[in-house]
């Protein structure tokens, strides 16, 4: 539509230079809440350095705090999952296991023997065909461990509970009370979703301290109890395999006295369910230290025996299948005479 004038034309002349013009207003209308919007992008860049700062921070203090309370990590640790899976189903279907993760005793004691015995009542086998007789030694298969190892896994199936654990060896001649309390200790404050402040009042004590006095066992055992106490998720389970096998040179009798004086308070504060393994000779010291605690007796399941069995004897090349096929029905006659 021409204008009043009728210059059509003239406008269509100037369209190169209008267009310019145009896109320079525009960006001079736009450019002062383009540059706030920049002054919020870099004060977030800058908030989002320093948090990452922070983070590190945290993090590898974190880590100190940790090497601080146990600076040896080097205690055993559970089986793997593949290796117990199925294993003792008997035990974990049973009522007083499921009374122990519920509403039942805080302290549950559980007795058996370490090993089943499978060579103890066999001689040497004479198996038809083969023309002479053998003596087949396999290895001992360990049941506490792998009892222990798999309540461990079948707790940590929620991710919201803490679970910590010791596991004694009796090759380790020296182990003390406090290193047991520290170890666990380590664990829960690794699992907490922050450090406790108690821990890190008492870590910055320590690091400030000119003369570097140590925290004391009884000081550890305290940090233990208040981590308990702080956790998100109510209760925590800790669990101590080979209770038998504690041992100290110069005065076990003592370190075990120690050791159990804070697992009690633990236990009879209700702030840890805590189960114990151990071989019968401990179970009635157990007991006395532990006066509201379940005793359970673990048994061999025949199942995890055979199973055992056909992973020892199979890739037995050099063993005739008739002499495997004894050698299995031998061993789980004689466990199954002693009543596993």
């Amino acid at each position: 539509m021409l204008d009043g004038s009728g210059r059509l034309g003239e406008c269509f002349q100037y369209k190169p230079l209008l267009v310019p013009l145009m896109l320079v207003a525009k960006k001079a209308f736009m450019k002062p809440d383009f540059d706030g919007k920049l002054k919020t992008v870099q004060a977030l860049s800058a908030l989002y350095s320093i948090a990452l700062q922070s983070k590190a921070i945290r993090e590898r203090q974190h880590d100190d705090i940790l090497k601080w309370i146990s600076p040896d990590d080097s205690s055993i640790t559970p089986k793997p999952v593949d290796e117990v899976a199925g294993s003792h189903r008997m035990f974990t279907d049973s009522e007083q296991y499921l009374n122990w993760v519920g509403e039942g005793s805080s302290v549950l004691i559980c007795s058996g023997q370490g090993t089943f015995t499978l060579v103890s009542k066999i001689s040497d086998l004479h198996v038809a065909g083969i023309g002479k007789s053998h003596l087949v030694l396999l290895p001992l298969l360990s049941t506490m461990p792998d009892f222990s190892s798999l309540i461990f896994h079948r707790l940590r199936e929620d991710p919201n509970l803490c679970v910590a654990y010791f596991f004694f060896s009796h090759s380790n001649p020296d182990e003390t009370a406090e290193k047991v309390i520290r170890a666990l200790l380590r664990q829960v404050v690794a699992q907490s979703p922050r450090v406790p402040v108690d821990v890190t009042t008492e870590y910055s004590r320590y690091m400030n301290d000119p003369h570097k006095v140590p925290t004391t066992r009884d000081k550890f055992a305290s940090l233990l109890k208040s981590s308990l106490e702080q956790f998100p998720s109510s209760p925590c389970f800790i669990l101590i395999d080979a209770y038998d096998e504690f041992r100290n040179t110069r005065e076990e009798e003592r370190q075990k006295i120690q050791l159990c004086a804070a697992l009690s308070t633990i236990g009879a504060t209700n702030l840890a369910k805590i189960l114990i393994t151990t071989r019968p000779q401990c179970r009635h010291e157990l007991k006395d230290t532990f006066s509201d605690s379940q005793i359970a007796v673990v048994k061999g399941d025949l199942k995890d025996v055979e199973k055992y069995l056909d992973d020892q004897l199979q890739p037995l090349k050099s063993l005739h299948n008739d002499l495997k096929s004894n050698t299995k029905k031998t061993i789980l006659d004689a466990n199954r005479e002693e009543a596993w």
